[in-house]
C-alpha cells in the first residue's frame, strides 16, 4: 500500500474521528441486555472467589455444579464500573467500547488501501459492526479482531528482520482475547491466513520468525478459563440446544439481508462483492482468498457473527476496490476515479450514521443512562430480593436480573449463559417453560419453584398454577409467589393487554403504594392516571398524573391511550386530535384508537384527515368500520374521492356502518360508474336494516 497524498491526510483523519464519534454515540444508550446482569454477577463471583471457576452463584443447578467465567476480564471490569458509577458508568463503558470498535475498523480500512475507497469501505464495515453494539464481551472481541488483522498485516508486510514488536503485540492481543470472548481462537486463524506468507518460508530467518509466532499464538489458546479443553467447550456450544432456540445463534438467512431489517445486511453484501471482485481481477492472493472464505463461513454459522465477518472483509474489499479502479487506468487510484476524496469520506460517514440510526431505532436514542424501561423485570427482581430464598421459574430474558439482584438467595431455573443450562439436556424444556404450559408445570414440579417471572404476553402466562399469587406487575412482566411473602395484587391482571380488574377501584391505590418501593415511576404514574379515569372520573387529575410520552419508553402505548381519553373527557377535542395526528406521523395508531367520541365532535375535515391518515398507515389491513367512518367523515367534508375510496373498501369488507355513505354516493357520486357501484353494493346489502337517512352526510 502506498502512502496517501498529503492533501488527503486531513480528510482521512477527520473521517476516522467522525467514525469513532458516531460509533461511540450509538453505544451510549440505556441498558437493555439481560446478559449484562449475568456478566456483572460473574465478575463479582470472580473477585469474591479469586478464581475463574467457582460454585454456581446464581442459577438453579445441581449442588456443586461449577460455573466458569470464560469472559472474566470483561466481567470483572464491568463489575468494577458498576460498583463505582452504577448504570451511568456502564452506559459510558458501552460508549467507549463502541467508539474503540469504530476506531479499529477505521484504522484497519485506512491501512488496507490508499485513495478514497477505504473511507467508504470502512463506513460499510462500521455500519455492520453497530448491529452488535451492546454491553457484552462481544464488543471487546470486535475491537481485538480489528487490532489482530491490522497487526497481522504489519507482520506480513515487514521489510526485514523478525518483527518482534508486531509479533509481541499479536501475542498480547491473543491473550487478551482469550480472556474476554469465546471467539478468541479466531485471532490465531486470522494470523495464519493473513499474516504468514508461505512464499517467505524460503528464507530461514523469516521461516523461524513465523514458526515462533505461530507456536506462541497456539499457546495463548490455552490461557483461557477452560485451558486445553477450550475446543470441547466451543464444540458443545456450537452444537447445543442454544443454536436451535436462540435466533442470532442460527445461520444467516436471506431474510436477514433484507434492507427492511436494517442496513447491516446490505452493507455486508457490498463488502463481499468488492472482496470477490478483487479475487477475480487481481492475481490470486491466497491470504485474501482465505479471509473471504472465513468471512463467508462466519455468518453462515451464526447470524451474530455478521459484524465480525464485516471486519474480516475490510482488507480484501479495499484491495478489491483498488483493483476495480486500476481497470480504468494506471494512476487513477489516488484520484478515486475522478470522485473527490471528501465526497467518499462523507458517504462513508453517512453509511456509519445509517447504522447508528438503526441502532438507535432498535435500542433507544443516545443519552439515557439508566435501564431501558421494560427490557428486564427490574421491579420483580427487586421485590423477590426482599423475601426468603427461592427457586424462580424465569422467562429466558428474565433470569439474569433475578439472579443478580437476589445474589445467593434467588436462583432462576433458566440460565442464558454458557456452559450451564444453556447447552445442557434440560435447556430445551426450561426454554419452553415460557411458551408452553406443560413445560412450565413440569419445570415447577421438578425444581420445587416458589416464584415465577414471565412476560405479560408469554403464551404460558395464563397457565400459572392457582397456588401462585400475583405479587408484582410491570409494563412487560408479571411476578408470582407461592409462599405468601409478598402481598397479592387483586386490582391488576397478570397477562394480556387489559391491566385492571373489577376490584381495581377498591384495591388499586393501596397496591400502587405497595409497588412504589421497586417499580419504575412511569408505570406508577400511569396506574394513578388510569385509576383516576376509571374509578374517580377525574380526567384533569389523570392528565396531570401522566408522564411525558417521550419518557414512557416501552410503556408509551398505555400512556398515549390514557392521555387521549382524558383529553376527550375534558372536551379538548382538538388537543386529542393533535396527539393522534402526531402519533400517526410515525405510524402509531394508539391514540387514535381511544378517540371514538372525539371524532364525532371534531369538524368533518379534521376527522377525515385523521381517519384517512390512519387508513394510509394500515393500508390493506384497515378495519372495515374504520374505513366506514372515514367514508362518512370525508363525504361530510366534501372530499368525495377519498370518501368513495373508503366507502367501497368498507362495503367490500362487509361493514354494517357504511350504508349511509353508499346511499349518498348512489345519489350524488361524481361519475355514473361511481353511482352504479354504490347502488350495486346497496342492493347486495338488502338483508341488512335500511340506513338511517338522518345520518347520511350532506357535503353540499
Amino acid at each position: 500500500m502506498s502512502d496517501p497524498p498529503a492533501s488527503h491526510r486531513p480528510i482521512r483523519s477527520l473521517w476516522a474521528v467522525a467514525t469513532t464519534v458516531i460509533c461511540a454515540a450509538a453505544g451510549a444508550h440505556a441498558l437493555f441486555e439481560s446478559d449484562t446482569w449475568w456478566h456483572l454477577g460473574l465478575g463479582r463471583a470472580v473477585l469474591e472467589s479469586g478464581a475463574r471457576s467457582f460454585p454456581e452463584p446464581m442459577a438453579h443447578v445441581p449442588e456443586g455444579t461449577a460455573a466458569h467465567a470464560p469472559e472474566w476480564l470483561f466481567e470483572v471490569t464491568a463489575w468494577a464500573v458498576w460498583k463505582t458509577a452504577g448504570a451511568a458508568g456502564l452506559v459510558g463503558m458501552s460508549a467507549v467500547l463502541a467508539g474503540l470498535a469504530g476506531l479499529g475498523v477505521a484504522t484497519l480500512a485506512l491501512r488496507s488501501g490508499s485513495g478514497a475507497a477505504p473511507l467508504f469501505i470502512g463506513g460499510l464495515a462500521a455500519c455492520a459492526v453497530l448491529t452488535r453494539v451492546r454491553l457484552r464481551p462481544e464488543v471487546a472481541s470486535l475491537i481485538l479482531a480489528a487490532a489482530t488483522l491490522l497487526l497481522a498485516q504489519r507482520w506480513r508486510c515487514r521489510a526485514s528482520g523478525l518483527g518482534a514488536g508486531a509479533a509481541g503485540a499479536l501475542v498480547l492481543a491473543s491473550v487478551l482475547w482469550a480472556q474476554v470472548h469465546g471467539s478468541f481462537f479466531m485471532g490465531t486463524v486470522f494470523v495464519l491466513v493473513a499474516g504468514v506468507d508461505a512464499a517467505r518460508w524460503r528464507e530461514a530467518d523469516r521461516r523461524r520468525g513465523d514458526g515462533l509466532l505461530v507456536c506462541a499464538l497456539l499457546l495463548t489458546l490455552t490461557t483461557g478459563t477452560y485451558g486445553v479443553r477450550f475446543v470441547e467447550s466451543l464444540l458443545a456450544h456450537s452444537t447445543g440446544f442454544a443454536s436451535d432456540r436462540v435466533a442470532d445463534l442460527r445461520g444467516l438467512t436471506w431474510a436477514g439481508l433484507d434492507p427492511a431489517h436494517g442496513p447491516a445486511g446490505p452493507a455486508w453484501l457490498v463488502l463481499v462483492a468488492l472482496a470477490a471482485a478483487g479475487l477475480f481481477i487481481r492475481p490470486l492472493a491466497i491470504p485474501d482468498l482465505g479471509l473471504v472464505a472465513i468471512a463467508l463461513a462466519l455468518p453462515l454459522n451464526a447470524a451474530r457473527f455478521l459484524a465480525l465477518s464485516a471486519i474480516v472483509l475490510v482488507g480484501p474489499a479495499c484491495r478489491g476496490a483498488a483493483a476495480l479502479v486500476a481497470l480504468r487506468g494506471a494512476g487513477r487510484e489516488d484520484r478515486a476515479a475522478g470522485i473527490p476524496v471528501a465526497l467518499w469520506a462523507v458517504l462513508g460517514a453517512a453509511t456509519t450514521a445509517l447504522g447508528a440510526a438503526a441502532t438507535w431505532d432498535g435500542l433507544g436514542p443516545p443519552g439515557p443512562t439508566g435501564v431501558l424501561l421494560g427490557s428486564n423485570p427490574m421491579a420483580g427482581a427487586r421485590a423477590l430480593a426482599t423475601g426468603p430464598p427461592r427457586v424462580v421459574v424465569a422467562g429466558y430474558s428474565a433470569g439474569a436480573a433475578v439472579g443478580f439482584f437476589g445474589w445467593g438467595e434467588q436462583h432462576p431455573t433458566l440460565d442464558s449463559r454458557v456452559p450451564l443450562l444453556f447447552d445442557g439436556p434440560a435447556f430445551s424444556e426450561l426454554y419452553l417453560a415460557e411458551i408452553d404450559a406443560t413445560a412450565l408445570l413440569n419445570t415447577i414440579a421438578r425444581t420445587g419453584a416458589t416464584a415465577i417471572v414471565l412476560g405479560r404476553d408469554a403464551a404460558a402466562c395464563g397457565s400459572v398454577p392457582p397456588e401462585f399469587t400475583l405479587a408484582v406487575v410491570e409494563p412487560d412482566w408479571s411476578t408470582w409467589v407461592s409462599d405468601g411473602s409478598l402481598p397479592e395484587l387483586e386490582g391488576f391482571r397478570p397477562c394480556g393487554e387489559r391491566w385492571l380488574t373489577e376490584r381495581a377501584c377498591a384495591t388499586g391505590a393501596a397496591e400502587l403504594t405497595s409497588l412504589a418501593g421497586f417499580s419504575d415511576p412511569t408505570f406508577l404514574a400511569w396506574g394513578r392516571a388510569r385509576l383516576a379515569l376509571d374509578c374517580d372520573g377525574d380526567a384533569a387529575a389523570a392528565l396531570a398524573a401522566l408522564p411525558d410520552v417521550g419518557l414512557a419508553g416501552l410503556h408509551a402505548p398505555q400512556v398515549r391511550i390514557a392521555r387521549a381519553e382524558a383529553l376527550q373527557r375534558l372536551g379538548r377535542w382538538e388537543e386529542a386530535a393533535g396527539a393522534a395526528e402526531e402519533d400517526l406521523r410515525s405510524g402509531d395508531l394508539t391514540a387514535l384508537s381511544a378517540l371514538a367520541v372525539s371524532l364525532r365532535s371534531l369538524p368533518p375535515e379534521r376527522a377525515c384527515d385523521l381517519l384517512h391518515a390512519a387508513a394510509g398507515v394500515l393500508r390493506g389491513a384497515t378495519p372495515r368500520d374504520l374505513a366506514a367512518d372515514a367514508a362518512v367523515a370525508c363525504l361530510a367534508a366534501g372530499r368525495t374521492e377519498a370518501g368513495a375510496e373508503h366507502a367501497l373498501a368498507a362495503a367490500a369488507a362487509g361493514s354494517p356502518r357504511v350504508s349511509p355513505a353508499l346511499l349518498w354516493l348512489a345519489e350524488h357520486g361524481d361519475t355514473p360508474r361511481l353511482r352504479s357501484q354504490a347502488r350495486t353494493w346497496l342492493e347486495l346489502r338488502t338483508t341488512a336494516p335500511p340506513p338511517d337517512r338522518g345520518s347520511v352526510p350532506s357535503p353540499m
